[in-house]
C-alpha cells in the first residue's frame, strides 16, 4: 500500500503529514524528508551556478548537468 503523503502549508510553517500523522515540521519541508518517507534512494547535486544563469534551466538528462567542482 503506497502511504498518503500530506503537505500542509500554514503561511510561515509547514507540516508533512504520513497516513495523517505528523512526521516533521518546520519553516520549510526538505526534498530529503519527502525522499526518506517514501522509502525513496536519493542524491543531491550542486549545478556550476554561473552555468546554470548563462543555460536559464536545467537540461534533460542528469549526465549533462554541468557539476560545481570541490576542492579536496
Amino acid at each position: 500500500m503506497k502511504p498518503k503523503i500530506t503537505l500542509v502549508d500554514g503561511d510561515d510553517w509547514q507540516g508533512l503529514y504520513v497516513n495523517g500523522e505528523l512526521v516533521t515540521q518546520g519553516h520549510s519541508i526538505r526534498a530529503q524528508d519527502v525522499c526518506e518517507v517514501l522509502g525513496a534512494d536519493y542524491a543531491f547535486v550542486s549545478a556550476d551556478y554561473e552555468w546554470l544563469d548563462e543555460r536559464g534551466a536545467l537540461p534533460e538528462l542528469l549526465k549533462d548537468v554541468k557539476r560545481i567542482k570541490h576542492n579536496g
